[in-house]
């Protein structure tokens, strides 16, 4: 069975890494650049994984976090990101420390910038 994922990253050269490396395996990859368009995306189609990025405009990861989560979406979630500290520390400034924690636990798997192209289909993968 074919895999439809949705990549929602604002860094457009790692999307684009991510998007030939996927369909030259067979995957079918849609791109979004930032939270608002991968919102928009995830209302109008099903995604079997989504891929996130918690840093990225116009609607942060949390946020899209929250959003699938409110509208019980079925989809894998994978979330991508440069360093759990630095998220961790931008929480507690925002002051939605338990809430943000609880949406990072619902996440099926966290990849820390850089990861290799097996670690992500290896969680892609993953029943």
């Amino acid at each position: 069975m074919i895999k439809k994922i949705l990549i929602i990253e604002d860094d457009k050269d790692m999307c684009n890494e991510l998007n030939e490396a996927l369909m030259d395996l067979g995957y079918q990859v849609h791109l979004a650049f930032n939270g608002l368009s991968g919102k928009k995306m995830i209302v109008k189609d099903k995604f079997d994984c989504i891929v996130l990025d918690l840093k990225i405009p116009k609607y942060d990861g949390y946020q899209v976090l929250n959003f699938i989560h409110k509208n019980n979406i079925r989809s894998k979630v994978i979330v991508i990101t440069a360093r759990m500290k630095i998220h961790y520390e931008e929480i507690t400034r925002r002051n939605h420390e338990q809430a943000d924690n609880d949406l990072l636990k619902k996440v099926d798997s966290v990849l820390i910038k850089p990861f290799k192209l097996i670690e992500l289909i290896n969680e892609i993968e993953k029943p």
